[in-house]
């Protein structure tokens, strides 16, 4: 089994969590639910394959994202309400970030990529679906809102860039994961944000 084996179903799952999570926050039926968990699940990866001509999306094509998705919903619906959902769904989007993130960025080397390419992949994959279910769900997306989401993925990809060549792809590949996630925790809990420009 590869890093690659274990990160996407991770990713696809707890990122299917956290737009069933914003569905039933905003009292949309089972379908909704359904609905814009596959978009949040899977949207990320749609877009990094449609930009970068990669042919029909790896969504399309594979059934068992869906299967992770339905357990996902169905996970939701039955421990849902024991759940803090503000908290819940900032540590779920925060996994998604950080394992889709690197999930692309291992694929990304894998394919010979240039820094560019590699950081564009990378940070389209972890932050894409967030921001298509933060739309769908008529919320201003978070990467728009100051908060440090983005900038995380950034900083985890560049890790993954650096350290991959000097320790192996798992090493690098858990360690910026883990940076992903400490940033953007903290910057929930500290509520730290990036600065704006104020007209």
């Amino acid at each position: 089994m590869t890093i690659f084996d274990i990160f996407e179903p991770i990713g696809i799952f707890v990122f299917a969590i956290s737009g069933a999570i914003t569905a039933v926050k905003k009292h949309m039926d089972i379908i909704g639910v359904f609905i814009l968990a596959s978009v949040t699940a899977l949207g990320g990866g749609v877009l990094r394959d449609v930009i970068m001509d990669r042919g029909i999306p790896a969504a399309f094509s594979n059934y068992d994202y869906y299967v992770l998705i339905l357990l996902a919903v169905i996970f939701i619906s039955t421990v849902g309400p024991s759940l803090r959902w503000p908290w819940a769904l900032t540590v779920f989007d925060a996994i998604g970030l950080a394992v889709f993130t690197v999930d692309a960025g291992i694929k990304a080397i894998d394919m010979n990529l240039n820094l560019l390419a590699f950081l564009f992949m990378s940070v389209i994959t972890g932050v894409g679906g967030g921001v298509l279910r933060d739309m769908l769900s008529k919320e201003v997306p978070v990467i728009f809102r100051r908060e440090i989401y983005a900038l995380a993925a950034l900083v985890g990809a560049i890790c993954l860039w650096v350290f991959t060549p000097l320790i192996n792809e798992a090493a690098a590949a858990y360690l910026s994961v883990t940076v992903i996630l400490v940033i953007r925790l903290l910057a929930v809990y500290y509520k730290l944000d990036l600065p704006r420009i104020i007209n």
